[in-house]
């Protein structure tokens, strides 16, 4: 390409709005990089709304043609429409008798009693909510030390755990009970579930265990893969650092169905809602019990779905959570 960007073809205007703004003076080089950077041709709309190139038109200009925009479709298709039968038929089951009695029974799960890893009570963190949320920050500096297994059941107690229970009348006149969580979630269903790889947490092994919100307890996961491999299944070396020092990961996974079932295709964005609120409770925990937590998005789908034991479609990886001691 020319060098049309030189200092000496800028307009005299220009450089004085510049240097009036204290703005920075880019060389003709780097003017020119933006310059191809922001050429592309925008026959993809979504690029017309940002100032880069993303990797994903970068991809598709490699192809020069047209190709399926799956992320637009899905939020055209989840859209909530006034007057869609379908959810109305798909929803009403869910509030007579028998659905009560389905949804009140959701994570009732077997175990064998050598997996069941028993947790004692969350306790109480001492502090206000205004100074937790003003002290949270996304801390990646972690010290390579064992948390305590107290400090562990805090974090889930306040984040993904039971913490009450409801009465519902039936209408043949029996009564069925709904646990209670910290975390919202769409219907009761809670199709989010936490996976708890302990690097470094006092008296547990470091394999995968699921929670189980019912027993509040860590499950041994069937053929529990070494935890330390979920270091291997990032694709950011400055995130594998992190990983390597940190005392515990979780692994938020979620079932769509489970919520699909109820909402159609608007279901699984409540997937996505609630790991949101329950990683957002895990922070706001860690940080209250001074401890270092940052969340993770850098971890490779089926290399973790291989490490958990699920299928990535029934039961796919979500989003993740560091935590460990903190340096500073």
């Amino acid at each position: 390409m020319p060098d049309r960007f030189t200092r000496e073809t800028t307009s005299h205007a220009a450089q004085d709005s510049a240097e009036a703004d204290n703005g920075p003076r880019l060389s003709s080089s780097e003017l020119r990089h933006l310059a191809i950077n922001n050429g592309y041709k925008t026959w993809q709309p979504s690029i017309q709304s940002t100032g880069l190139r993303s990797s994903e038109l970068t991809h598709r200009t490699l192809g020069q043609g047209p190709s399926s925009r799956i992320a637009e479709q899905y939020l055209l298709a989840s859209r909530m429409v006034r007057g869609d039968v379908r959810v109305q038929i798909s929803t009403r089951p869910y509030f007579n008798d028998d659905g009560l009695r389905t949804v009140s029974l959701i994570g009732q799960e077997d175990a064998h009693p050598d997996d069941v890893v028993p947790l004692p009570s969350p306790q109480a963190i001492d502090t206000t909510l205004g100074s937790a949320v003003a002290g949270r920050r996304s801390r990646r500096s972690f010290a390579s030390e064992e948390m305590s297994l107290q400090q562990l059941t805090d974090i889930i107690g306040h984040s993904i755990a039971e913490t009450g229970r409801a009465r519902v009348e039936l209408s043949d006149g029996g009564q069925v009970q709904f646990p209670l969580y910290a975390a919202a979630n769409g219907g009761g269903l809670r199709p989010i579930d936490a996976y708890v790889l302990p690097l470094r947490v006092e008296g547990l092994a470091p394999v995968v265990h699921r929670y189980d919100k019912r027993r509040h307890a860590l499950i041994r996961t069937p053929n529990a893969g070494d935890a330390a491999r979920i270091v291997d299944t990032c694709i950011s070396p400055p995130d594998q650092d992190h990983l390597s020092r940190a005392s515990a990961v979780f692994i938020l996974a979620g079932r769509p169905w489970r919520s699909m079932r109820k909402y159609g295709a608007r279901g699984l964005r409540f997937l996505f809602v609630e790991a949101g609120h329950v990683a957002a409770s895990m922070g706001l925990a860690a940080s209250a019990l001074e401890l270092g937590a940052v969340e993770c998005g850098s971890l490779c789908d089926d290399e973790v779905h291989d490490l958990l034991g699920i299928d990535g479609l029934f039961e796919t990886y979500i989003h993740s959570v560091i935590v460990g001691r903190r340096t500073s």
